[in-house]
């Protein structure tokens, strides 16, 4: 699809008005994609998983399909309506999550995991391109520091409301869904959680496509242009890539299994762990993406043209202390000081990666190489992330009461190897920059 040469740029309020419907999107799909992680004891239970096959689900069933059908989604993305896409998108995962609620075994599990990560691979690639096409260079990190701002706070509202639902579920029973009848409180909770979503999808497509900023390109880049772009430039884009993937095995390792650790460390509940827990993801993630994207933006007018990078190890090596030692402390109320003194650093993070792609990415691969960027966090983020903390738990450790060792030692490792990853990057990040 090619744009058209007469239309006129998006104003400020439907640029934003956009930008609001795709954040409220994406706190949607990080719910969808977590609410798992808080009600794993109750799942074990009930159907008799271990801690592994759990992060199987969290993590490896996730993002098996939601890696690679970012590729040829993100390659649709150049050329078809990215609202659209996005609400297929939206619509998909939101059904495959109330699907989850009515798994009675791992396979009918896996199956609705794997859907929901198709579901959601069509949302980032659309968001990003639209965004980079409404608002000029100096303003896209805060633009895509608000869309980030969905996983970073509006999904901890909603996983509080989860949390309260599955207690109000546990206190009352569960509804007589019909058709299904009664299901376990932590059914019933999927379904409840998942069905709204398609109120968003309808949402999505109420705000208009938008002009598309290099509109005599051709409809679509070859994708084999797009693999000699990234072969040209590959001394900054694999040491890039590699450098946010294993950045975001901590993030899932953590944001995965930490509920689970204040339940079974510190004795809470379902509902008085995600009380805690969304919060903190709500307030300390708000304020340090909102001041992450906002400090790159006045690095980038100063001159320093790696500010991306910049701010993500800053933001990342300072995160480092609170990380690796909150699981380690007995005391509830310092335990929680520290996790949300790591949520308000290491989000700095959060809109980094893909506002910097977008700076040296040429307008016409943006869907393309976006997905490609999501394939290789999601593969190493998600696929290791929660599975890695299970495996240690699991077969090192061999007591899920140690999880908080395993939550301790695999941010510690794949942090630092991740900030050495991006400082290579900076080396070589100004040319690229320049270029685009």
């Amino acid at each position: 699809m090619q744009a058209d040469p007469a239309a006129k740029p998006a104003s400020n309020r439907v640029a934003w008005t956009t930008v609001g419907v795709l954040t409220v999107a994406n706190s949607f799909a990080f719910l969808d994609r977590q609410v798992l992680s808080t009600l794993v004891d109750p799942i074990k239970e009930d159907l008799g998983f271990n801690d592994t096959q759990v992060a199987v689900l969290m993590g490896f069933a996730f993002a098996l399909l939601f890696g690679v059908m970012g590729l040829p989604l993100g390659r649709w993305v150049d050329s078809g309506s990215r609202r659209a896409i996005a609400a297929l998108g939206i619509a998909l995962w939101s059904l495959a999550t109330a699907a989850c609620g009515l798994a009675r075994s791992f396979g009918a599990f896996f199956t609705a995991r794997v859907t929901v990560g198709i579901g959601e691979a069509a949302l980032a690639p659309a968001a990003y391109s639209m965004i980079a096409d409404l608002f000029p260079v100096h303003l896209r990190g805060r633009a895509v520091g608000v869309y980030t701002l969905g996983p970073a706070t509006g999904s901890g509202v909603l996983l509080v409301a989860a949390g309260a639902i599955y207690a109000f579920y546990e206190r009352n029973g569960s509804p007589d869904f019909p058709v299904l009848g009664v299901l376990p409180e932590w059914q019933a909770t999927f379904i409840t959680i998942g069905l709204p979503g398609l109120l968003v999808a309808a949402a999505m497509m109420l705000v208009p496509e938008p002009r598309r900023v290099d509109a005599s390109g051709p409809t679509s880049i070859p994708l084999g242009e797009v693999v000699a772009h990234m072969r040209t430039n590959a001394r900054v884009l694999v040491p890039f890539m590699l450098g946010f993937g294993l950045l975001t095995i901590k993030s899932y390792g953590i944001s995965f299994w930490i509920m689970t650790f204040l339940q079974r460390s510190h004795e809470l509940s379902v509902a008085e762990s995600t009380a805690i827990y969304g919060p903190i993801v709500t307030v300390c993630s708000f304020f340090g993406v909102l001041l992450g994207g906002t400090v790159s933006d006045w690095l980038l007018k100063k001159g320093v043209q790696d500010s991306r990078v910049v701010v993500a190890l800053g933001g990342n090596l300072l995160a480092m202390i609170p990380i690796v030692t909150y699981p380690l402390v007995e005391n509830t109320t310092l335990c929680v000081v520290l996790i949300a003194a790591y949520y308000s650093l290491a989000s700095f993070t959060t809109p980094m990666g893909p506002t910097a792609l977008a700076d040296i990415t040429p307008p016409r691969m943006r869907g393309q190489l976006s997905a490609i960027f999501l394939f290789m966090v999601s593969i190493i983020g998600l696929g290791l992330g929660p599975v890695s903390v299970s495996v240690l738990t699991d077969y090192v450790f061999r007591d899920p009461n140690d999880l908080r060792y395993s939550l301790s030692i695999v941010p510690l490792f794949t942090m630092a190897l991740a900030l050495v990853c991006l400082q290579l990057v900076r080396k070589h990040y100004h040319t690229m920059a320049e270029n685009h």
